[in-house]
């Protein structure tokens, strides 16, 4: 994005004011700055040399969780995530990590993310790390920054040995999909892609799960490191040939995948494949609304809150397809929480490196949900399951992915 280009779409908001309640970081402090019509504001800023791109800056940019209610609510057609991203390579590239931080985030998101193999080695070493006595033993040594990151954690449940395997269609193949697993979410909640296997299974859609697929690059794009992105980018266009669906039950990492174009926008070689790709990626409540569910013939009597996660809400635009679905399961009562819209703090690594803002996200969350009487929570993002799942623990209430409720309604009597 050239200066003139970057200048333009600054100036392309108008400062009305109609993001700002829609804002999670306005909402819990109030500031000003913790709008986007505040970092767009800092941002012009910057561009123009007013202000340096200095740490407070940085600051600002980094409160942001990136969950772009302000897009759906703009009237101007701002694109706020393009300048969210363009500006956190900006800062990257004028204040780079270095030391412990940049070698610990470079062993994580170049080494071990991309790399499933290494990935499910690294989390049966993190479970072997949970058993109480070692976990004790761990936590004392610590120091208190990563003692800190280490109880954020989730419980691991036991790693499968390989990338979860399609299910065969018992009856006539009514569709064809191939599926993208992710990196993270395969091996901390497997059962989710079983589940989501399963179902389409029952549907009548034979899958094929590519081998060579890696990481989405949305951690790494959201972070900054947009050159790594458009690598992981490359890797999975190759790695889905032809013009069939592509399936993903994460929210984020379709996200991501829709918007490979403006990721690879000025790479010749891949710039024209970009749109037919994006175009194939459907998220799995999206593609099951089209094609139809398998048969709900088990009623579930549960009072079910439904969670709309940011990049499927307000990046897809994707929102009746998952209420759709879980209406159309028997004796299952369907609730919205107040304040539906709001993102929970999960925001891929957000609650890693803000953990205070996530942590008042997650409270805010978690007592409109328990609001609702609700026993079970449905969410269709790997990353808002885990980080609801860690707020929810202890109030009753289940948190699980659409698919998972979908999967129990369906299974043979």
């Amino acid at each position: 994005m050239n200066a003139g280009e970057l200048e333009a779409r600054l100036l392309a908001c108008v400062r009305c004011a109609a993001c700002r309640e829609t804002c999670p970081t306005y909402v819990i402090s109030g500031r000003e700055s913790a709008t986007p019509r505040g970092r767009i504001a800092l941002m012009l800023a910057e561009h123009r040399g007013e202000i340096p791109l200095d740490a407070e800056f940085q600051h600002h940019i980094d409160l942001c969780t990136g969950c772009r209610a302000c897009e759906a609510a703009c009237p101007s057609g701002v694109e706020y995530g393009v300048l969210l991203d363009h500006t956190r390579a900006k800062v990257r590239a004028a204040r780079p990590r270095t030391g412990l931080p940049a070698l610990v985030e470079r062993l994580a998101l170049h080494w071990l993310v991309p790399n499933r193999r290494r990935l499910r080695l690294a989390a049966r070493l993190l479970r072997l790390a949970q058993r109480p006595a070692l976990r004790w033993l761990i936590r004392a040594v610590l120091p208190p920054r990563l003692r800190t990151l280490e109880a954020l954690a989730p419980a691991l449940p036991p790693v499968p040995g390989s990338d979860a395997e399609p299910v065969a269609v018992a009856g006539p193949v009514r569709a064809q999909a191939a599926f993208f697993a992710g990196c993270v979410a395969a091996v901390a909640l497997p059962a989710v892609d079983r589940a989501t296997l399963q179902v389409l299974a029952r549907a009548g859609c034979q899958v094929a799960v590519p081998a060579a697929q890696t990481c989405c690059g949305a951690l790494h794009a959201h972070s900054g490191d947009r050159e790594y992105a458009r690598r992981l980018a490359r890797r999975n266009i190759d790695a889905f040939p032809g013009d069939g669906p592509i399936v993903t039950n994460s929210a984020g990492c379709g996200a991501m995948l829709k918007e490979y174009a403006h990721l690879l926008a000025d790479d010749p070689a891949y710039r024209e494949r970009t749109g037919a790709f994006a175009r194939r990626v459907q998220d799995v409540t999206e593609y099951l609304d089209r094609i139809g569910p398998p048969p709900l013939t088990r009623p579930l009597p549960l009072r079910v809150a439904i969670q709309d996660p940011c990049h499927l809400n307000h990046v897809q635009r994707i929102r009746q397809a998952p209420r759709r679905l879980l209406e159309a399961i028997g004796g299952l009562t369907l609730v919205e929480p107040a304040q539906g819209d709001l993102c929970c703090g999960a925001a891929g690594t957000y609650n890693l490196t803000q953990p205070a803002m996530a942590g008042a996200l997650l409270a805010h969350k978690v007592e409109q949900i328990r609001a609702t009487g609700a026993t079970v929570l449905a969410t269709a993002n790997p990353g808002c399951y885990l980080h609801l799942q860690r707020g929810l623990a202890g109030a009753g209430v289940q948190v699980l992915h659409v698919v998972e409720l979908l999967e129990e309604a369906s299974r043979p009597c």
